[in-house]
């Protein structure tokens, strides 16, 4: 038992609460691992130690309780209340310890399948329904940080800071991979073109790549004095493309410099810390961020005015995904997600679940999708999300960590 807890605790990339938290989660999985408790009397095994469970935390099972894992729970299992769906991927160690923590999602346009990777350098394809694996894709050496689903070639682009670009197919008897880019930087983000002939790469290193996803050819190297690129985004007609990383500028280039390779884009100084995620309005003409200083901005492009800085009381902000023209959904290191209204920058909802930092957010038809370094993947009805009652989901662990950040110290 203290083996299975000194494995658990090693994992430095983990952010949580508190050390003593993740301690009591480290004691309580290793038991259940060890004893089978959790598989006799279906107790979910994120009960932090010393805490009564509830009946959020109970597991409400479709099957025989000895059919159910504590690290491989489905959505059909978690009772239906006010927590929202959840899984945790299965893992890939022998022993069966490190369940993946998720930091890129995607998923199919129909809603149906859900694309997940992270940090055990696997993607693996989710049917949503059910929670059921449909496929397995392994090439990358290390952590992937970002995919995109290609509608149009039924396909996954992939990068990771092992430094290639991958494209795989999503046909179930196909699990190889064409290497698109190979290079010597970790990449972090990759961004595709609404008609998904061409994809930008960011990572480690003063260019960013734009490739031709047929050819794989290199259509230009667009100089980017960042060094440290997180997040690319084209907007809807592929005419501009911009990026955010660690120097806090957003950085905004048009076609016409991308084909002329152009050293002098838009830039603006908007952050002071990391820019974790960019995204374009509907025309094109605003881009919101978020960034690690805790703020939601919005620039206007062409009018080189800023139209919101809101500071968020919390966490460092490390991810965001549109809802609509009017909503956002914005997360990080307090664990805690908000549906922010981007015209007035207010709170329309808080959505309390994860017992770690949130690291990727994307809407997914009628719901909200979250992964956290909790190493759950989370589902929230939008409908109810957005609702202007202000009213949090509870807690499926522990009502003591709601909007933790405020009051204690950010890892």
């Amino acid at each position: 038992m203290l083996k299975n807890i000194e494995c658990l605790q090693s994992r430095s990339d983990m952010h949580f609460p508190s050390t003593r938290h993740w301690i009591g989660r480290c004691a309580v999985i290793a038991a259940i691992q060890i004893s089978g408790v959790g598989s006799s009397i279906g107790i979910n095994a994120e009960i932090a130690l010393g805490e009564q469970p509830s009946q959020a935390g109970l597991i409400q099972s479709t099957s025989s309780p000895s059919d159910i894992s504590p690290r491989d729970i489905s959505s059909s299992n978690v009772m239906k209340s006010n927590i929202p769906d959840l899984i945790r991927l299965q893992p890939l160690d022998p022993q069966g310890i490190y369940s993946p923590v998720v930091t890129a999602l995607a998923a199919t346009k129909d809603g149906k399948c859900l694309v997940a990777a992270g940090d055990d350098h696997v993607i693996r394809i989710v049917e949503r329904s059910t929670g059921r694996l449909l496929k397995l894709l392994e090439g990358h050496i290390d952590w992937v940080q970002s995919i995109a689903i290609l509608e149009g070639s039924q396909s996954i682009l992939s990068c990771s800071n092992d430094g290639t670009l991958r494209l795989w197919s999503m046909s179930v008897d196909n699990s190889e991979s064409s290497i698109l880019h190979q290079g010597s930087i970790a990449l972090f983000c990759l961004a595709v073109s609404p008609d998904e002939k061409f994809v930008a790469l960011g990572g480690f290193g003063n260019t960013i790549a734009i490739r031709d996803i047929a050819t794989s050819e290199l259509v230009v190297n667009l100089v980017c004095e960042c060094g440290d690129q997180r997040s690319l985004a084209f907007n809807g007609d592929a005419s501009q493309l911009a990026c955010g990383g660690r120097d806090g500028v957003l950085r905004v280039w048009s076609w016409m410099d991308m084909n002329a390779n152009s050293t002098h884009p838009l830039e603006q100084k908007l952050h002071n810390g990391r820019i974790r995620m960019v995204t374009f309005s509907d025309d094109g003409s605003v881009v919101t961020t978020i960034a690690e200083d805790r703020r939601l901005i919005r620039y206007h492009v062409h009018d080189g005015q800023v139209l919101l800085d809101q500071k968020i009381e919390g966490g460092k902000l490390m991810a965001m995904t549109r809802i609509d023209a009017r909503l956002v959904a914005i997360a990080g290191a307090d664990n805690t997600i908000r549906i922010m209204d981007v015209a007035s920058g207010s709170e329309v909802h808080r959505l309390i679940g994860h017992d770690g930092s949130v690291a990727s957010l994307l809407r997914n038809c009628d719901e909200l999708v979250s992964s956290s370094y909790d190493t759950t993947i989370r589902y929230w009805n939008l409908e109810r999300a957005t609702r202007l009652d202000k009213t949090p989901y509870e807690h499926p662990v522990s009502a003591r960590y709601i909007d933790s950040g405020v009051t204690e110290n950010i890892r």
